[in-house]
């Protein structure tokens, strides 16, 4: 099955995947990350307003990158914006 952003306006950057088959994926100008399930063909933002609010955005202020690692004695996703910014 193919799945696509739950967003209709997406400009997805980047994707990080799972054992289990689980999808994230940075969405740039939405400023969102999302949780894809490509078996069901759906998906969620698990965390969005990742852009600065405002009528003259700077376009390099969205999500960009998602990765999966190694947090403490569990794993946690990270994200990071087009500025560098850590989340």
């Amino acid at each position: 099955m193919v799945a696509n952003a739950p967003d209709l306006v997406a400009l997805l950057d980047d994707m990080a995947a799972t054992r289990a088959g689980q999808l994230f994926v940075a969405d740039h100008v939405q400023g969102a990350d999302y949780q894809i399930d490509p078996a069901a063909g759906a998906g969620c933002p698990i965390i969005t307003g990742l852009i600065k609010p405002g009528p003259m955005r700077n376009p390099s202020d969205g999500a960009t990158s998602v990765r999966i690692a190694r947090d403490g004695a569990g794993w946690a996703l990270f994200g990071t914006s087009m500025v560098g910014t850590h989340r």
